[in-house]
């Protein structure tokens, strides 16, 4: 029962929001561990219930195993520092943020959650390459009734549905941090550096957060995980065969690991900052690489056969009403892409890549 109770804590952000959370594939915390001595025979009986019933069909049995959760949440002390941001409304008055808005506001997530985005559509520098990234607090009063439980998952799920209707290249769901989660919150997965710069959707949020002991082998291991996606999406590029959606992840995770290199080496900097200061780890070549990646994303929608993939995602998604289903299609689309779409030289493109990816390795294998 214990080891189920352990696989249990580690899936319940990914089974509450159906798949959508991204963060449970990078980290799990060593509070469910401890939780899961301090549950009676009763609760034992439900907890394998839902255990058993580990699918979108046992609502209500993860509803009941929550609240006891809750309940033993609340009996866990902890020595942890205590860290509280507030981080005030959206005051952009874009169609994306009134949409997001209404999607929070329609299904009451302002009461149940705290919705932070964070990135370019916190900052106001969009590009045709911007997704849409969020940060997901779930209050204790989502367990005040099973509707609010349900009217939650739903909301969220929406809103996954629209950041991929927006971009049908977005490669992650929400980045959820459940009410258990924040007794022992993990900076490696999403800095407070990330959160002090972010906006809330729907109203003014105040986040109450117990840091956990920051592991630098977690940020290291992080590194280790993008740096093999950037490899794998290398090797579609260089035969070109990359389509758009593995373009993106490409790009995407060589901007997250300047900041992760910084976090890596003790200094807790967003990813803009990071990216301005980038000259401090990396050489000229590899600078240029940064670079071209930086310009890669203003040129976006110039890509051969953007607008018309753009458009048959939007089309699809009147009829595709699930947000993991739109990425699947667009996983496995044909690639067409090839290195001379954005760069003018592909032997230098390829030298300034392999510059920034040795680059990076040394930095993980300095400990000091």
């Amino acid at each position: 029962m214990q080891k189920n109770l352990i696989k249990i804590f580690s899936k319940v952000s990914e089974f509450l929001f159906n798949g959508n959370s991204n963060n449970s594939k990078y980290y799990f915390l060593p509070i469910d561990a401890f939780l899961c001595y301090h549950f009676n025979e009763a609760e034992l009986k439900i907890t394998q219930t839902f255990y058993e019933k580990n699918s979108l069909n046992g609502v209500k049995e993860f509803y009941e195993f929550l609240n006891i959760l809750k309940q033993k949440i609340g009996e866990v002390k902890t020595n942890h520092e205590v860290q509280s941001i507030s981080i005030n409304t959206a005051n952009d008055k874009s169609e994306i943020i009134h949409r997001l808005t209404s999607i929070t506001h329609k299904n009451k997530l302002h009461i149940s959650c705290s919705i932070l985005l964070h990135g370019s559509y916190a900052d106001r520098t969009t590009t045709a390459a911007s997704d849409i990234d969020d940060v997901v607090f779930i209050k204790n009063k989502v367990l005040e009734s099973l509707e609010s439980f349900e009217n939650c998952k739903k909301g969220l799920m929406q809103l996954n549905h629209f950041y991929q209707k927006t971009d049908f290249t977005q490669h992650h769901g929400h980045w959820i941090f459940d009410f258990y989660q924040v007794k022992n919150y993990s900076n490696e997965i999403m800095p407070i550096a990330v959160l002090k710069n972010a906006i809330s959707i729907g109203n003014k949020s105040e986040i109450n957060i117990q840091l956990g002991t920051e592991k630098k082998d977690a940020v290291k291991n992080i590194l280790q995980q993008i740096l093999l996606e950037i490899e794998t999406e290398k090797n579609k590029l260089l035969q070109g065969k990359i389509n758009f959606y593995d373009l993106k992840n490409f790009i995407s995770g060589v901007s997250l690991i300047i900041p992760l290199i910084f976090q890596y080496k003790g200094e807790e900097i967003d990813k803009k900052e990071a990216i301005k200061n980038a000259n401090k780890i990396y050489s000229d070549e590899a600078l240029n690489f940064i670079i071209n990646i930086s310009s890669l994303r203003e040129k976006w929608n110039e890509l051969p056969e953007y607008k018309k993939y753009k458009m048959k995602y939007k089309l699809l998604s009147y009829f595709i009403k699930n947000r993991l289903g739109l990425e699947y299609l667009a996983k496995r689309e044909k690639g067409h892409l090839t290195i001379e779409n954005f760069s003018a030289d592909k032997n230098i493109f390829i030298a300034t890549l392999n510059a920034f990816h040795n680059q990076t390795l040394l930095q993980l294998n300095n400990e000091k």
